[in-house]
């Protein structure tokens, strides 16, 4: 029997400011996702969609709790490091309407 949650895999990478990093993010960018970020510009439609691409961080605050992975968040990291993301990300967020032929 199908799981939705099968569809995608995720890869682990590591952000250049924070060398012990480990983020963990969605291989397959869902439908969910991009009606999310569709519905905002610029940079926000970036960070929206870099945030619901990442599973899973081990980033914690001054006070050791882990930091939610969100939009907000996003915009307390360094600009090389959301680009890094991004860049990261980019090939699997490409957006495709359901008019876009293949080939």
């Amino acid at each position: 029997m199908p799981k939705v949650s099968s569809a995608y895999e995720t890869k682990t990478i590591t952000l250049p400011s924070y060398p012990d990093s480990q983020v963990l993010i969605k291989t397959k960018v869902l439908v969910e996702d991009l009606i999310e970020s569709d519905q905002k510009e610029g940079w926000s439609e970036y960070l929206c969609i870099t945030s619901r691409m990442i599973k899973e961080w081990n980033f914690f605050d001054d006070q050791e709790q882990p930091l939610p992975i969100n939009e907000d968040t996003l915009k307390q990291f360094p600009e090389e490091d959301l680009r890094f993301l991004m860049q990261e990300i980019k090939e699997f967020t490409q957006k495709k309407t359901p008019s876009d032929k293949t080939s």
